[in-house]
Formats: C-alpha cells, sequence, structure tokens
C-alpha cells in the first residue's frame, strides 16, 4: 500500500468515526462564520441579491457567493461590512482557456471582488496532465494578486491520486484554498475533507472549501471538525433552522 492509498484508509476511518458521532465538537458560531451564502442562478434579481447581502451580515455568514455580473451590486451593499464577496470563474464547466479565466479574475479584482472560485481544466486532472495543470495554476494565481483564490476540483470525478496530485500543484502555485467541487457532480463527503486536509502541509496554508448537498447544521459541524475551513452552501438559512450543533 501507498502512503496515498494508507492516507485514504486512515481518512475513511475518520470519516466513518465522525459520521458516528466521534469528533471533536465546533462552536455554532464557527460553523456559522464558515459559510458562503451562495446564490448561483441565472435568473437571479438585484432584489434576491440584495437579499443574500443582507441575509449575510444578519446570520453573520463569511460571506456570499455570486456570479461576476452581481459583484459591483454586492459591493455597494457589502461596502462597510465584514463579509467577503466571493464570485466565481468558469462555472460550473471549467471548460475555458487558463488566459480567458484570468481575463475574468481580473475583472472580478478590479471591481473589488475579495475571493475568487474558479474551476480547473477537470479533463487535465483526469488525463493526470501535471504540467499543463501547474500551468493553468499558476497563471490564475498570477492574475488573482493578493485576493484568496479557490480552485475547484470536483472531487466526486477524481481518483485519491488525482485529489493528491491536485492538492501538491495547488500548494506549489499557493492557491488558497482546495474547493471539493461545484455541487454539479454530488455532494461534498466527509471522507474527501478529511482525504484533502490529511493531503495539506501546515507551511503551505492551503485550505479547504467544502461545497455540495450540505443540507444540515450537524453535517456542516462535522465538515469543519474534519477540517474544512469555509462551506458553500445555496441553504444556508434552511442549515440554521435544523437541527442545532
Amino acid at each position: 500500500m501507498d502512503i496515498i492509498e494508507m492516507l485514504a484508509k486512515r481518512a475513511g476511518i475518520t470519516a466513518a468515526k465522525a459520521e458516528a458521532g466521534f469528533y471533536e465538537r465546533v462552536k455554532k458560531e464557527d460553523v456559522i462564520g464558515s459559510i458562503d451564502h451562495t446564490l448561483l442562478s441565472g435568473t437571479a434579481s438585484p432584489e434576491e441579491i440584495i437579499n443574500l447581502c443582507e441575509e449575510a451580515v444578519e446570520n453573520q455568514f463569511a460571506g456570499v457567493c455570486i456570479y461576476p455580473a452581481w459583484v459591483p451590486l454586492a459591493r455597494e451593499v457589502l461596502q462597510d461590512k465584514p463579509q467577503k464577496i466571493c464570485t466565481v470563474v468558469a462555472f460550473p464547466s471549467g471548460a475555458l482557456p487558463a488566459v480567458l479565466k484570468a481575463k475574468e479574475i481580473e475583472w472580478a479584482r478590479e471591481n473589488r471582488a475579495d475571493e475568487v472560485d474558479v474551476v480547473l481544466n477537470i479533463v487535465n486532472i483526469l488525463k493526470n496532465d501535471k504540467k499543463a495543470l501547474l500551468e493553468e495554476l499558476k497563471t490564475l494565481r498570477e492574475a488573482a494578486g493578493d485576493i484568496c483564490l479557490k480552485a475547484i476540483i470536483e472531487t466526486n470525478l477524481l481518483t485519491n491520486h488525482q485529489k493528491a496530485m491536485c492538492v501538491t500543484l495547488a500548494e506549489e502555485a499557493r492557491i488558497d484554498y482546495i474547493k471539493t467541487g461545484t455541487g454539479e457532480k454530488g455532494p461534498v463527503t466527509f471522507f474527501d475533507v478529511a482525504f484533502l486536509k490529511s493531503l495539506t502541509s501546515d507551511s503551505s496554508g492551503l485550505k479547504i472549501k467544502a461545497a455540495g448537498g450540505i443540507r444540515s447544521m450537524k453535517a456542516a459541524e462535522i465538515l469543519v471538525a474534519l477540517g474544512a475551513s469555509r462551506l458553500g452552501t445555496s441553504k444556508a438559512l434552511e442549515l440554521l433552522s435544523s437541527r442545532q450543533c
């Protein structure tokens, strides 16, 4: 058994224990403070974006996650608030040349987005093309400058070794977060968060954003306990009304 599969086995045990209730408890406010209140609908209205921002402030979420077109409006609403404005690039397919993704990131930065979640070229990951993947990551990092950059990798499509490759290259490119997925390819799993956490080195500062199918406060708490620093969900208000931490 190689080191990757050994870490995967340990992560599986850790995740199973957590699901059974054996994990270090997390304060409710820490779970809530990790949430990216998300609205990624092509038919969202200005009123819905304003409501999203106001809900994020009222509930003390980490921030909002919206399409680029709404970044200027969100900035107007949140101009003096601590909540972060996160937008997405190449969402949800990732099927854009890196140079175009970089242009979108630059636009987001110029319009005062705080964070960008960008979908990587999943085909390069599936082909184990380390060179192309690293080149893309470095291009995106350069475009992002000093704003927070999260790389979306669709863990549900990947082998454990491919997940490990993504972590290693993201650390080399100085990416801020690995995000588990768009939610389009299935829900996040406790295993993937535990496994990704086991792969990261403390010195790199690489963090984990879990996203997809987070529908209860208990699941959110477990994901944070397993190592997620941020949670992406369009069901944040439902989480608050579900069973408490």
